[in-house]
């Protein structure tokens, strides 16, 4: 099998579940203390913003994810630091440019570099891929 065949069944399946995970009502004190995040580079801690609550609380699985060394949110945009280059980099990437699109409600942007770029902003320097994600279809993918 594949490297694409592969990667676009992780996808699939990260599609699957993460449209039939139940939705967990919290506490505001429970959710602020879940998704503050320290300041990073002398960076402002934009994911303090209520704009990207709904958009954090869609993607704190990435979180999880082994490879992921840190997440950062700014309006729409995503930006996923990774600590080492996953097999399956294009299927996380364009599951959380379409996850974050229907929890925002707009289209959201997912930028992935290496970890060591904190702050990096489109422009800065090179990255891995991007995606973007609008109406809860990819527009442009992560290849």
């Amino acid at each position: 099998m594949s490297k694409l065949r592969i990667a676009a069944v992780v996808f699939g399946l990260l599609l699957v579940v993460g449209y039939f995970l139940p939705e967990q009502e919290k506490e505001p004190a429970e959710v602020a203390a879940a998704t503050a995040g320290p300041e990073l580079g002398g960076i402002p801690d934009v994911n303090a913003v209520p704009e990207n609550q709904a958009l954090r609380e869609r993607l704190v699985y990435l979180e999880r994810i082994e490879e992921v060394a840190w997440v950062q949110f700014e309006q729409n945009n995503v930006y996923i630091g990774f600590r080492n280059r996953p097999v399956d980099l294009a299927a996380v990437v364009n599951a959380a440019a379409v996850l974050g699109n229907k929890a925002h409600g707009f289209g959201v942007h997912v930028w992935a570099f290496d970890s060591r770029y904190t702050g990096w902003r489109p422009g800065d320097g090179p990255y891995y891929c991007e995606a973007t994600a609008r109406r809860g279809k990819l527009t442009d993918e992560c290849d």
